[in-house]
């Protein structure tokens, strides 16, 4: 029987998460461009399990989507399970995201983002879109299997955290400034 504990289901939402994104969910590493992973087939289907696992734990778990499934919207008096829409932040949403005063990973980041939006009813915004945005405008890039800062991204406030893992960090500066951007990530995590 299926685990309805939202604690696994959003561990197992991240470890997904980070598969999709070309990241070991164990070490924080890049994954080597040459496995199976960081094929953009599958790297789409992980995106989609995670969509599917945040659905899951946005309906309070298993339980609770099998319950709403089985009603009968007209007895609910409830609409029936929609589609979920693309992300959008309204301005207002926009102004209640978190951002912190400590350097922090682009997870922190979309996490917040994901907090202010309203998620019910649309896809979550993913942190592949930051990293696609930022390679696509400069900001980092790739040395070998690992992504780190160029100097660009280096003077706005992404450094390389080295402790356990390689891991990018991004300064309340970066954060800033990503959220101001935050209409063409959005454009990138739609499929635009």
């Amino acid at each position: 029987m299926l685990d309805n504990n939202l604690a696994i289901l959003k561990r197992a939402k991240l470890y997904i998460e980070q598969l999709s994104q070309g990241i070991d969910p164990i070490s924080g590493d890049s994954l080597p461009d040459d496995t199976v992973v960081q094929n953009e087939r599958i790297s789409k289907c992980f995106s989609y399990i995670s969509d599917v696992l945040g659905l899951v734990i946005d309906f309070g778990g298993i339980a609770a989507l099998s319950a709403a499934a089985a009603q009968k919207p007209e007895a609910a008096g409830k609409t029936a399970l929609q589609p979920l829409q693309p992300f959008c932040l309204s301005p207002s949403q926009r102004q209640s995201v978190f951002i912190t005063e400590k350097p922090s990973d682009i997870s922190t980041l979309t996490r917040s983002i994901n907090d202010a939006a309203d998620t019910r009813y649309m896809r979550r915004l993913k942190g592949q879109a930051f990293a696609t945005w930022l390679f696509k405008n400069g900001y980092i890039e790739r040395d070998g299997n690992t992504r780190k800062p160029t100097p660009v991204g280096v003077s706005l406030g992404i450094t390389n955290q080295v402790k356990q893992t390689n891991q990018l960090m991004y300064s309340r500066e970066a954060q800033l400034f990503l959220l101001d951007r935050i209409d063409e990530i959005i454009a990138i995590s739609n499929g635009s």
